[in-house]
């Protein structure tokens, strides 16, 4: 095999693109929580977001890896599949 990938560089390509997946989510989650409370006029402070999209964050990652690395991606991407599906 010409391109096989060995086994920690799988693991660290996995680890990262996830991690960064959830940074991702976080600050856009976080930006989108702030928006909405200062359009409703309730607390302008980027407090209670960071601290609900940290919880977020972390439940994600403490989930999604495990799950990554027992099932592989299908089953994530399935997951996330649905909960778009099911919002639009």
């Amino acid at each position: 095999m010409i391109f096989q990938l060995s086994f920690v560089t799988v693991f660290t390509l996995l680890l990262v693109s996830y991690i960064g997946t959830t940074l991702i989510l976080f600050v856009a989650g976080t930006y989108i929580m702030q928006m909405y409370a200062s359009s409703k006029g309730w607390d302008n402070s980027f407090k209670i977001p960071l601290r609900i999209n940290l919880i977020l964050a972390l439940i994600n990652i403490a989930v999604g890896i495990p799950l990554i690395f027992l099932y592989g991606d299908s089953v994530v991407l399935d997951f996330v599949r649905f909960g778009i599906n099911m919002v639009i």
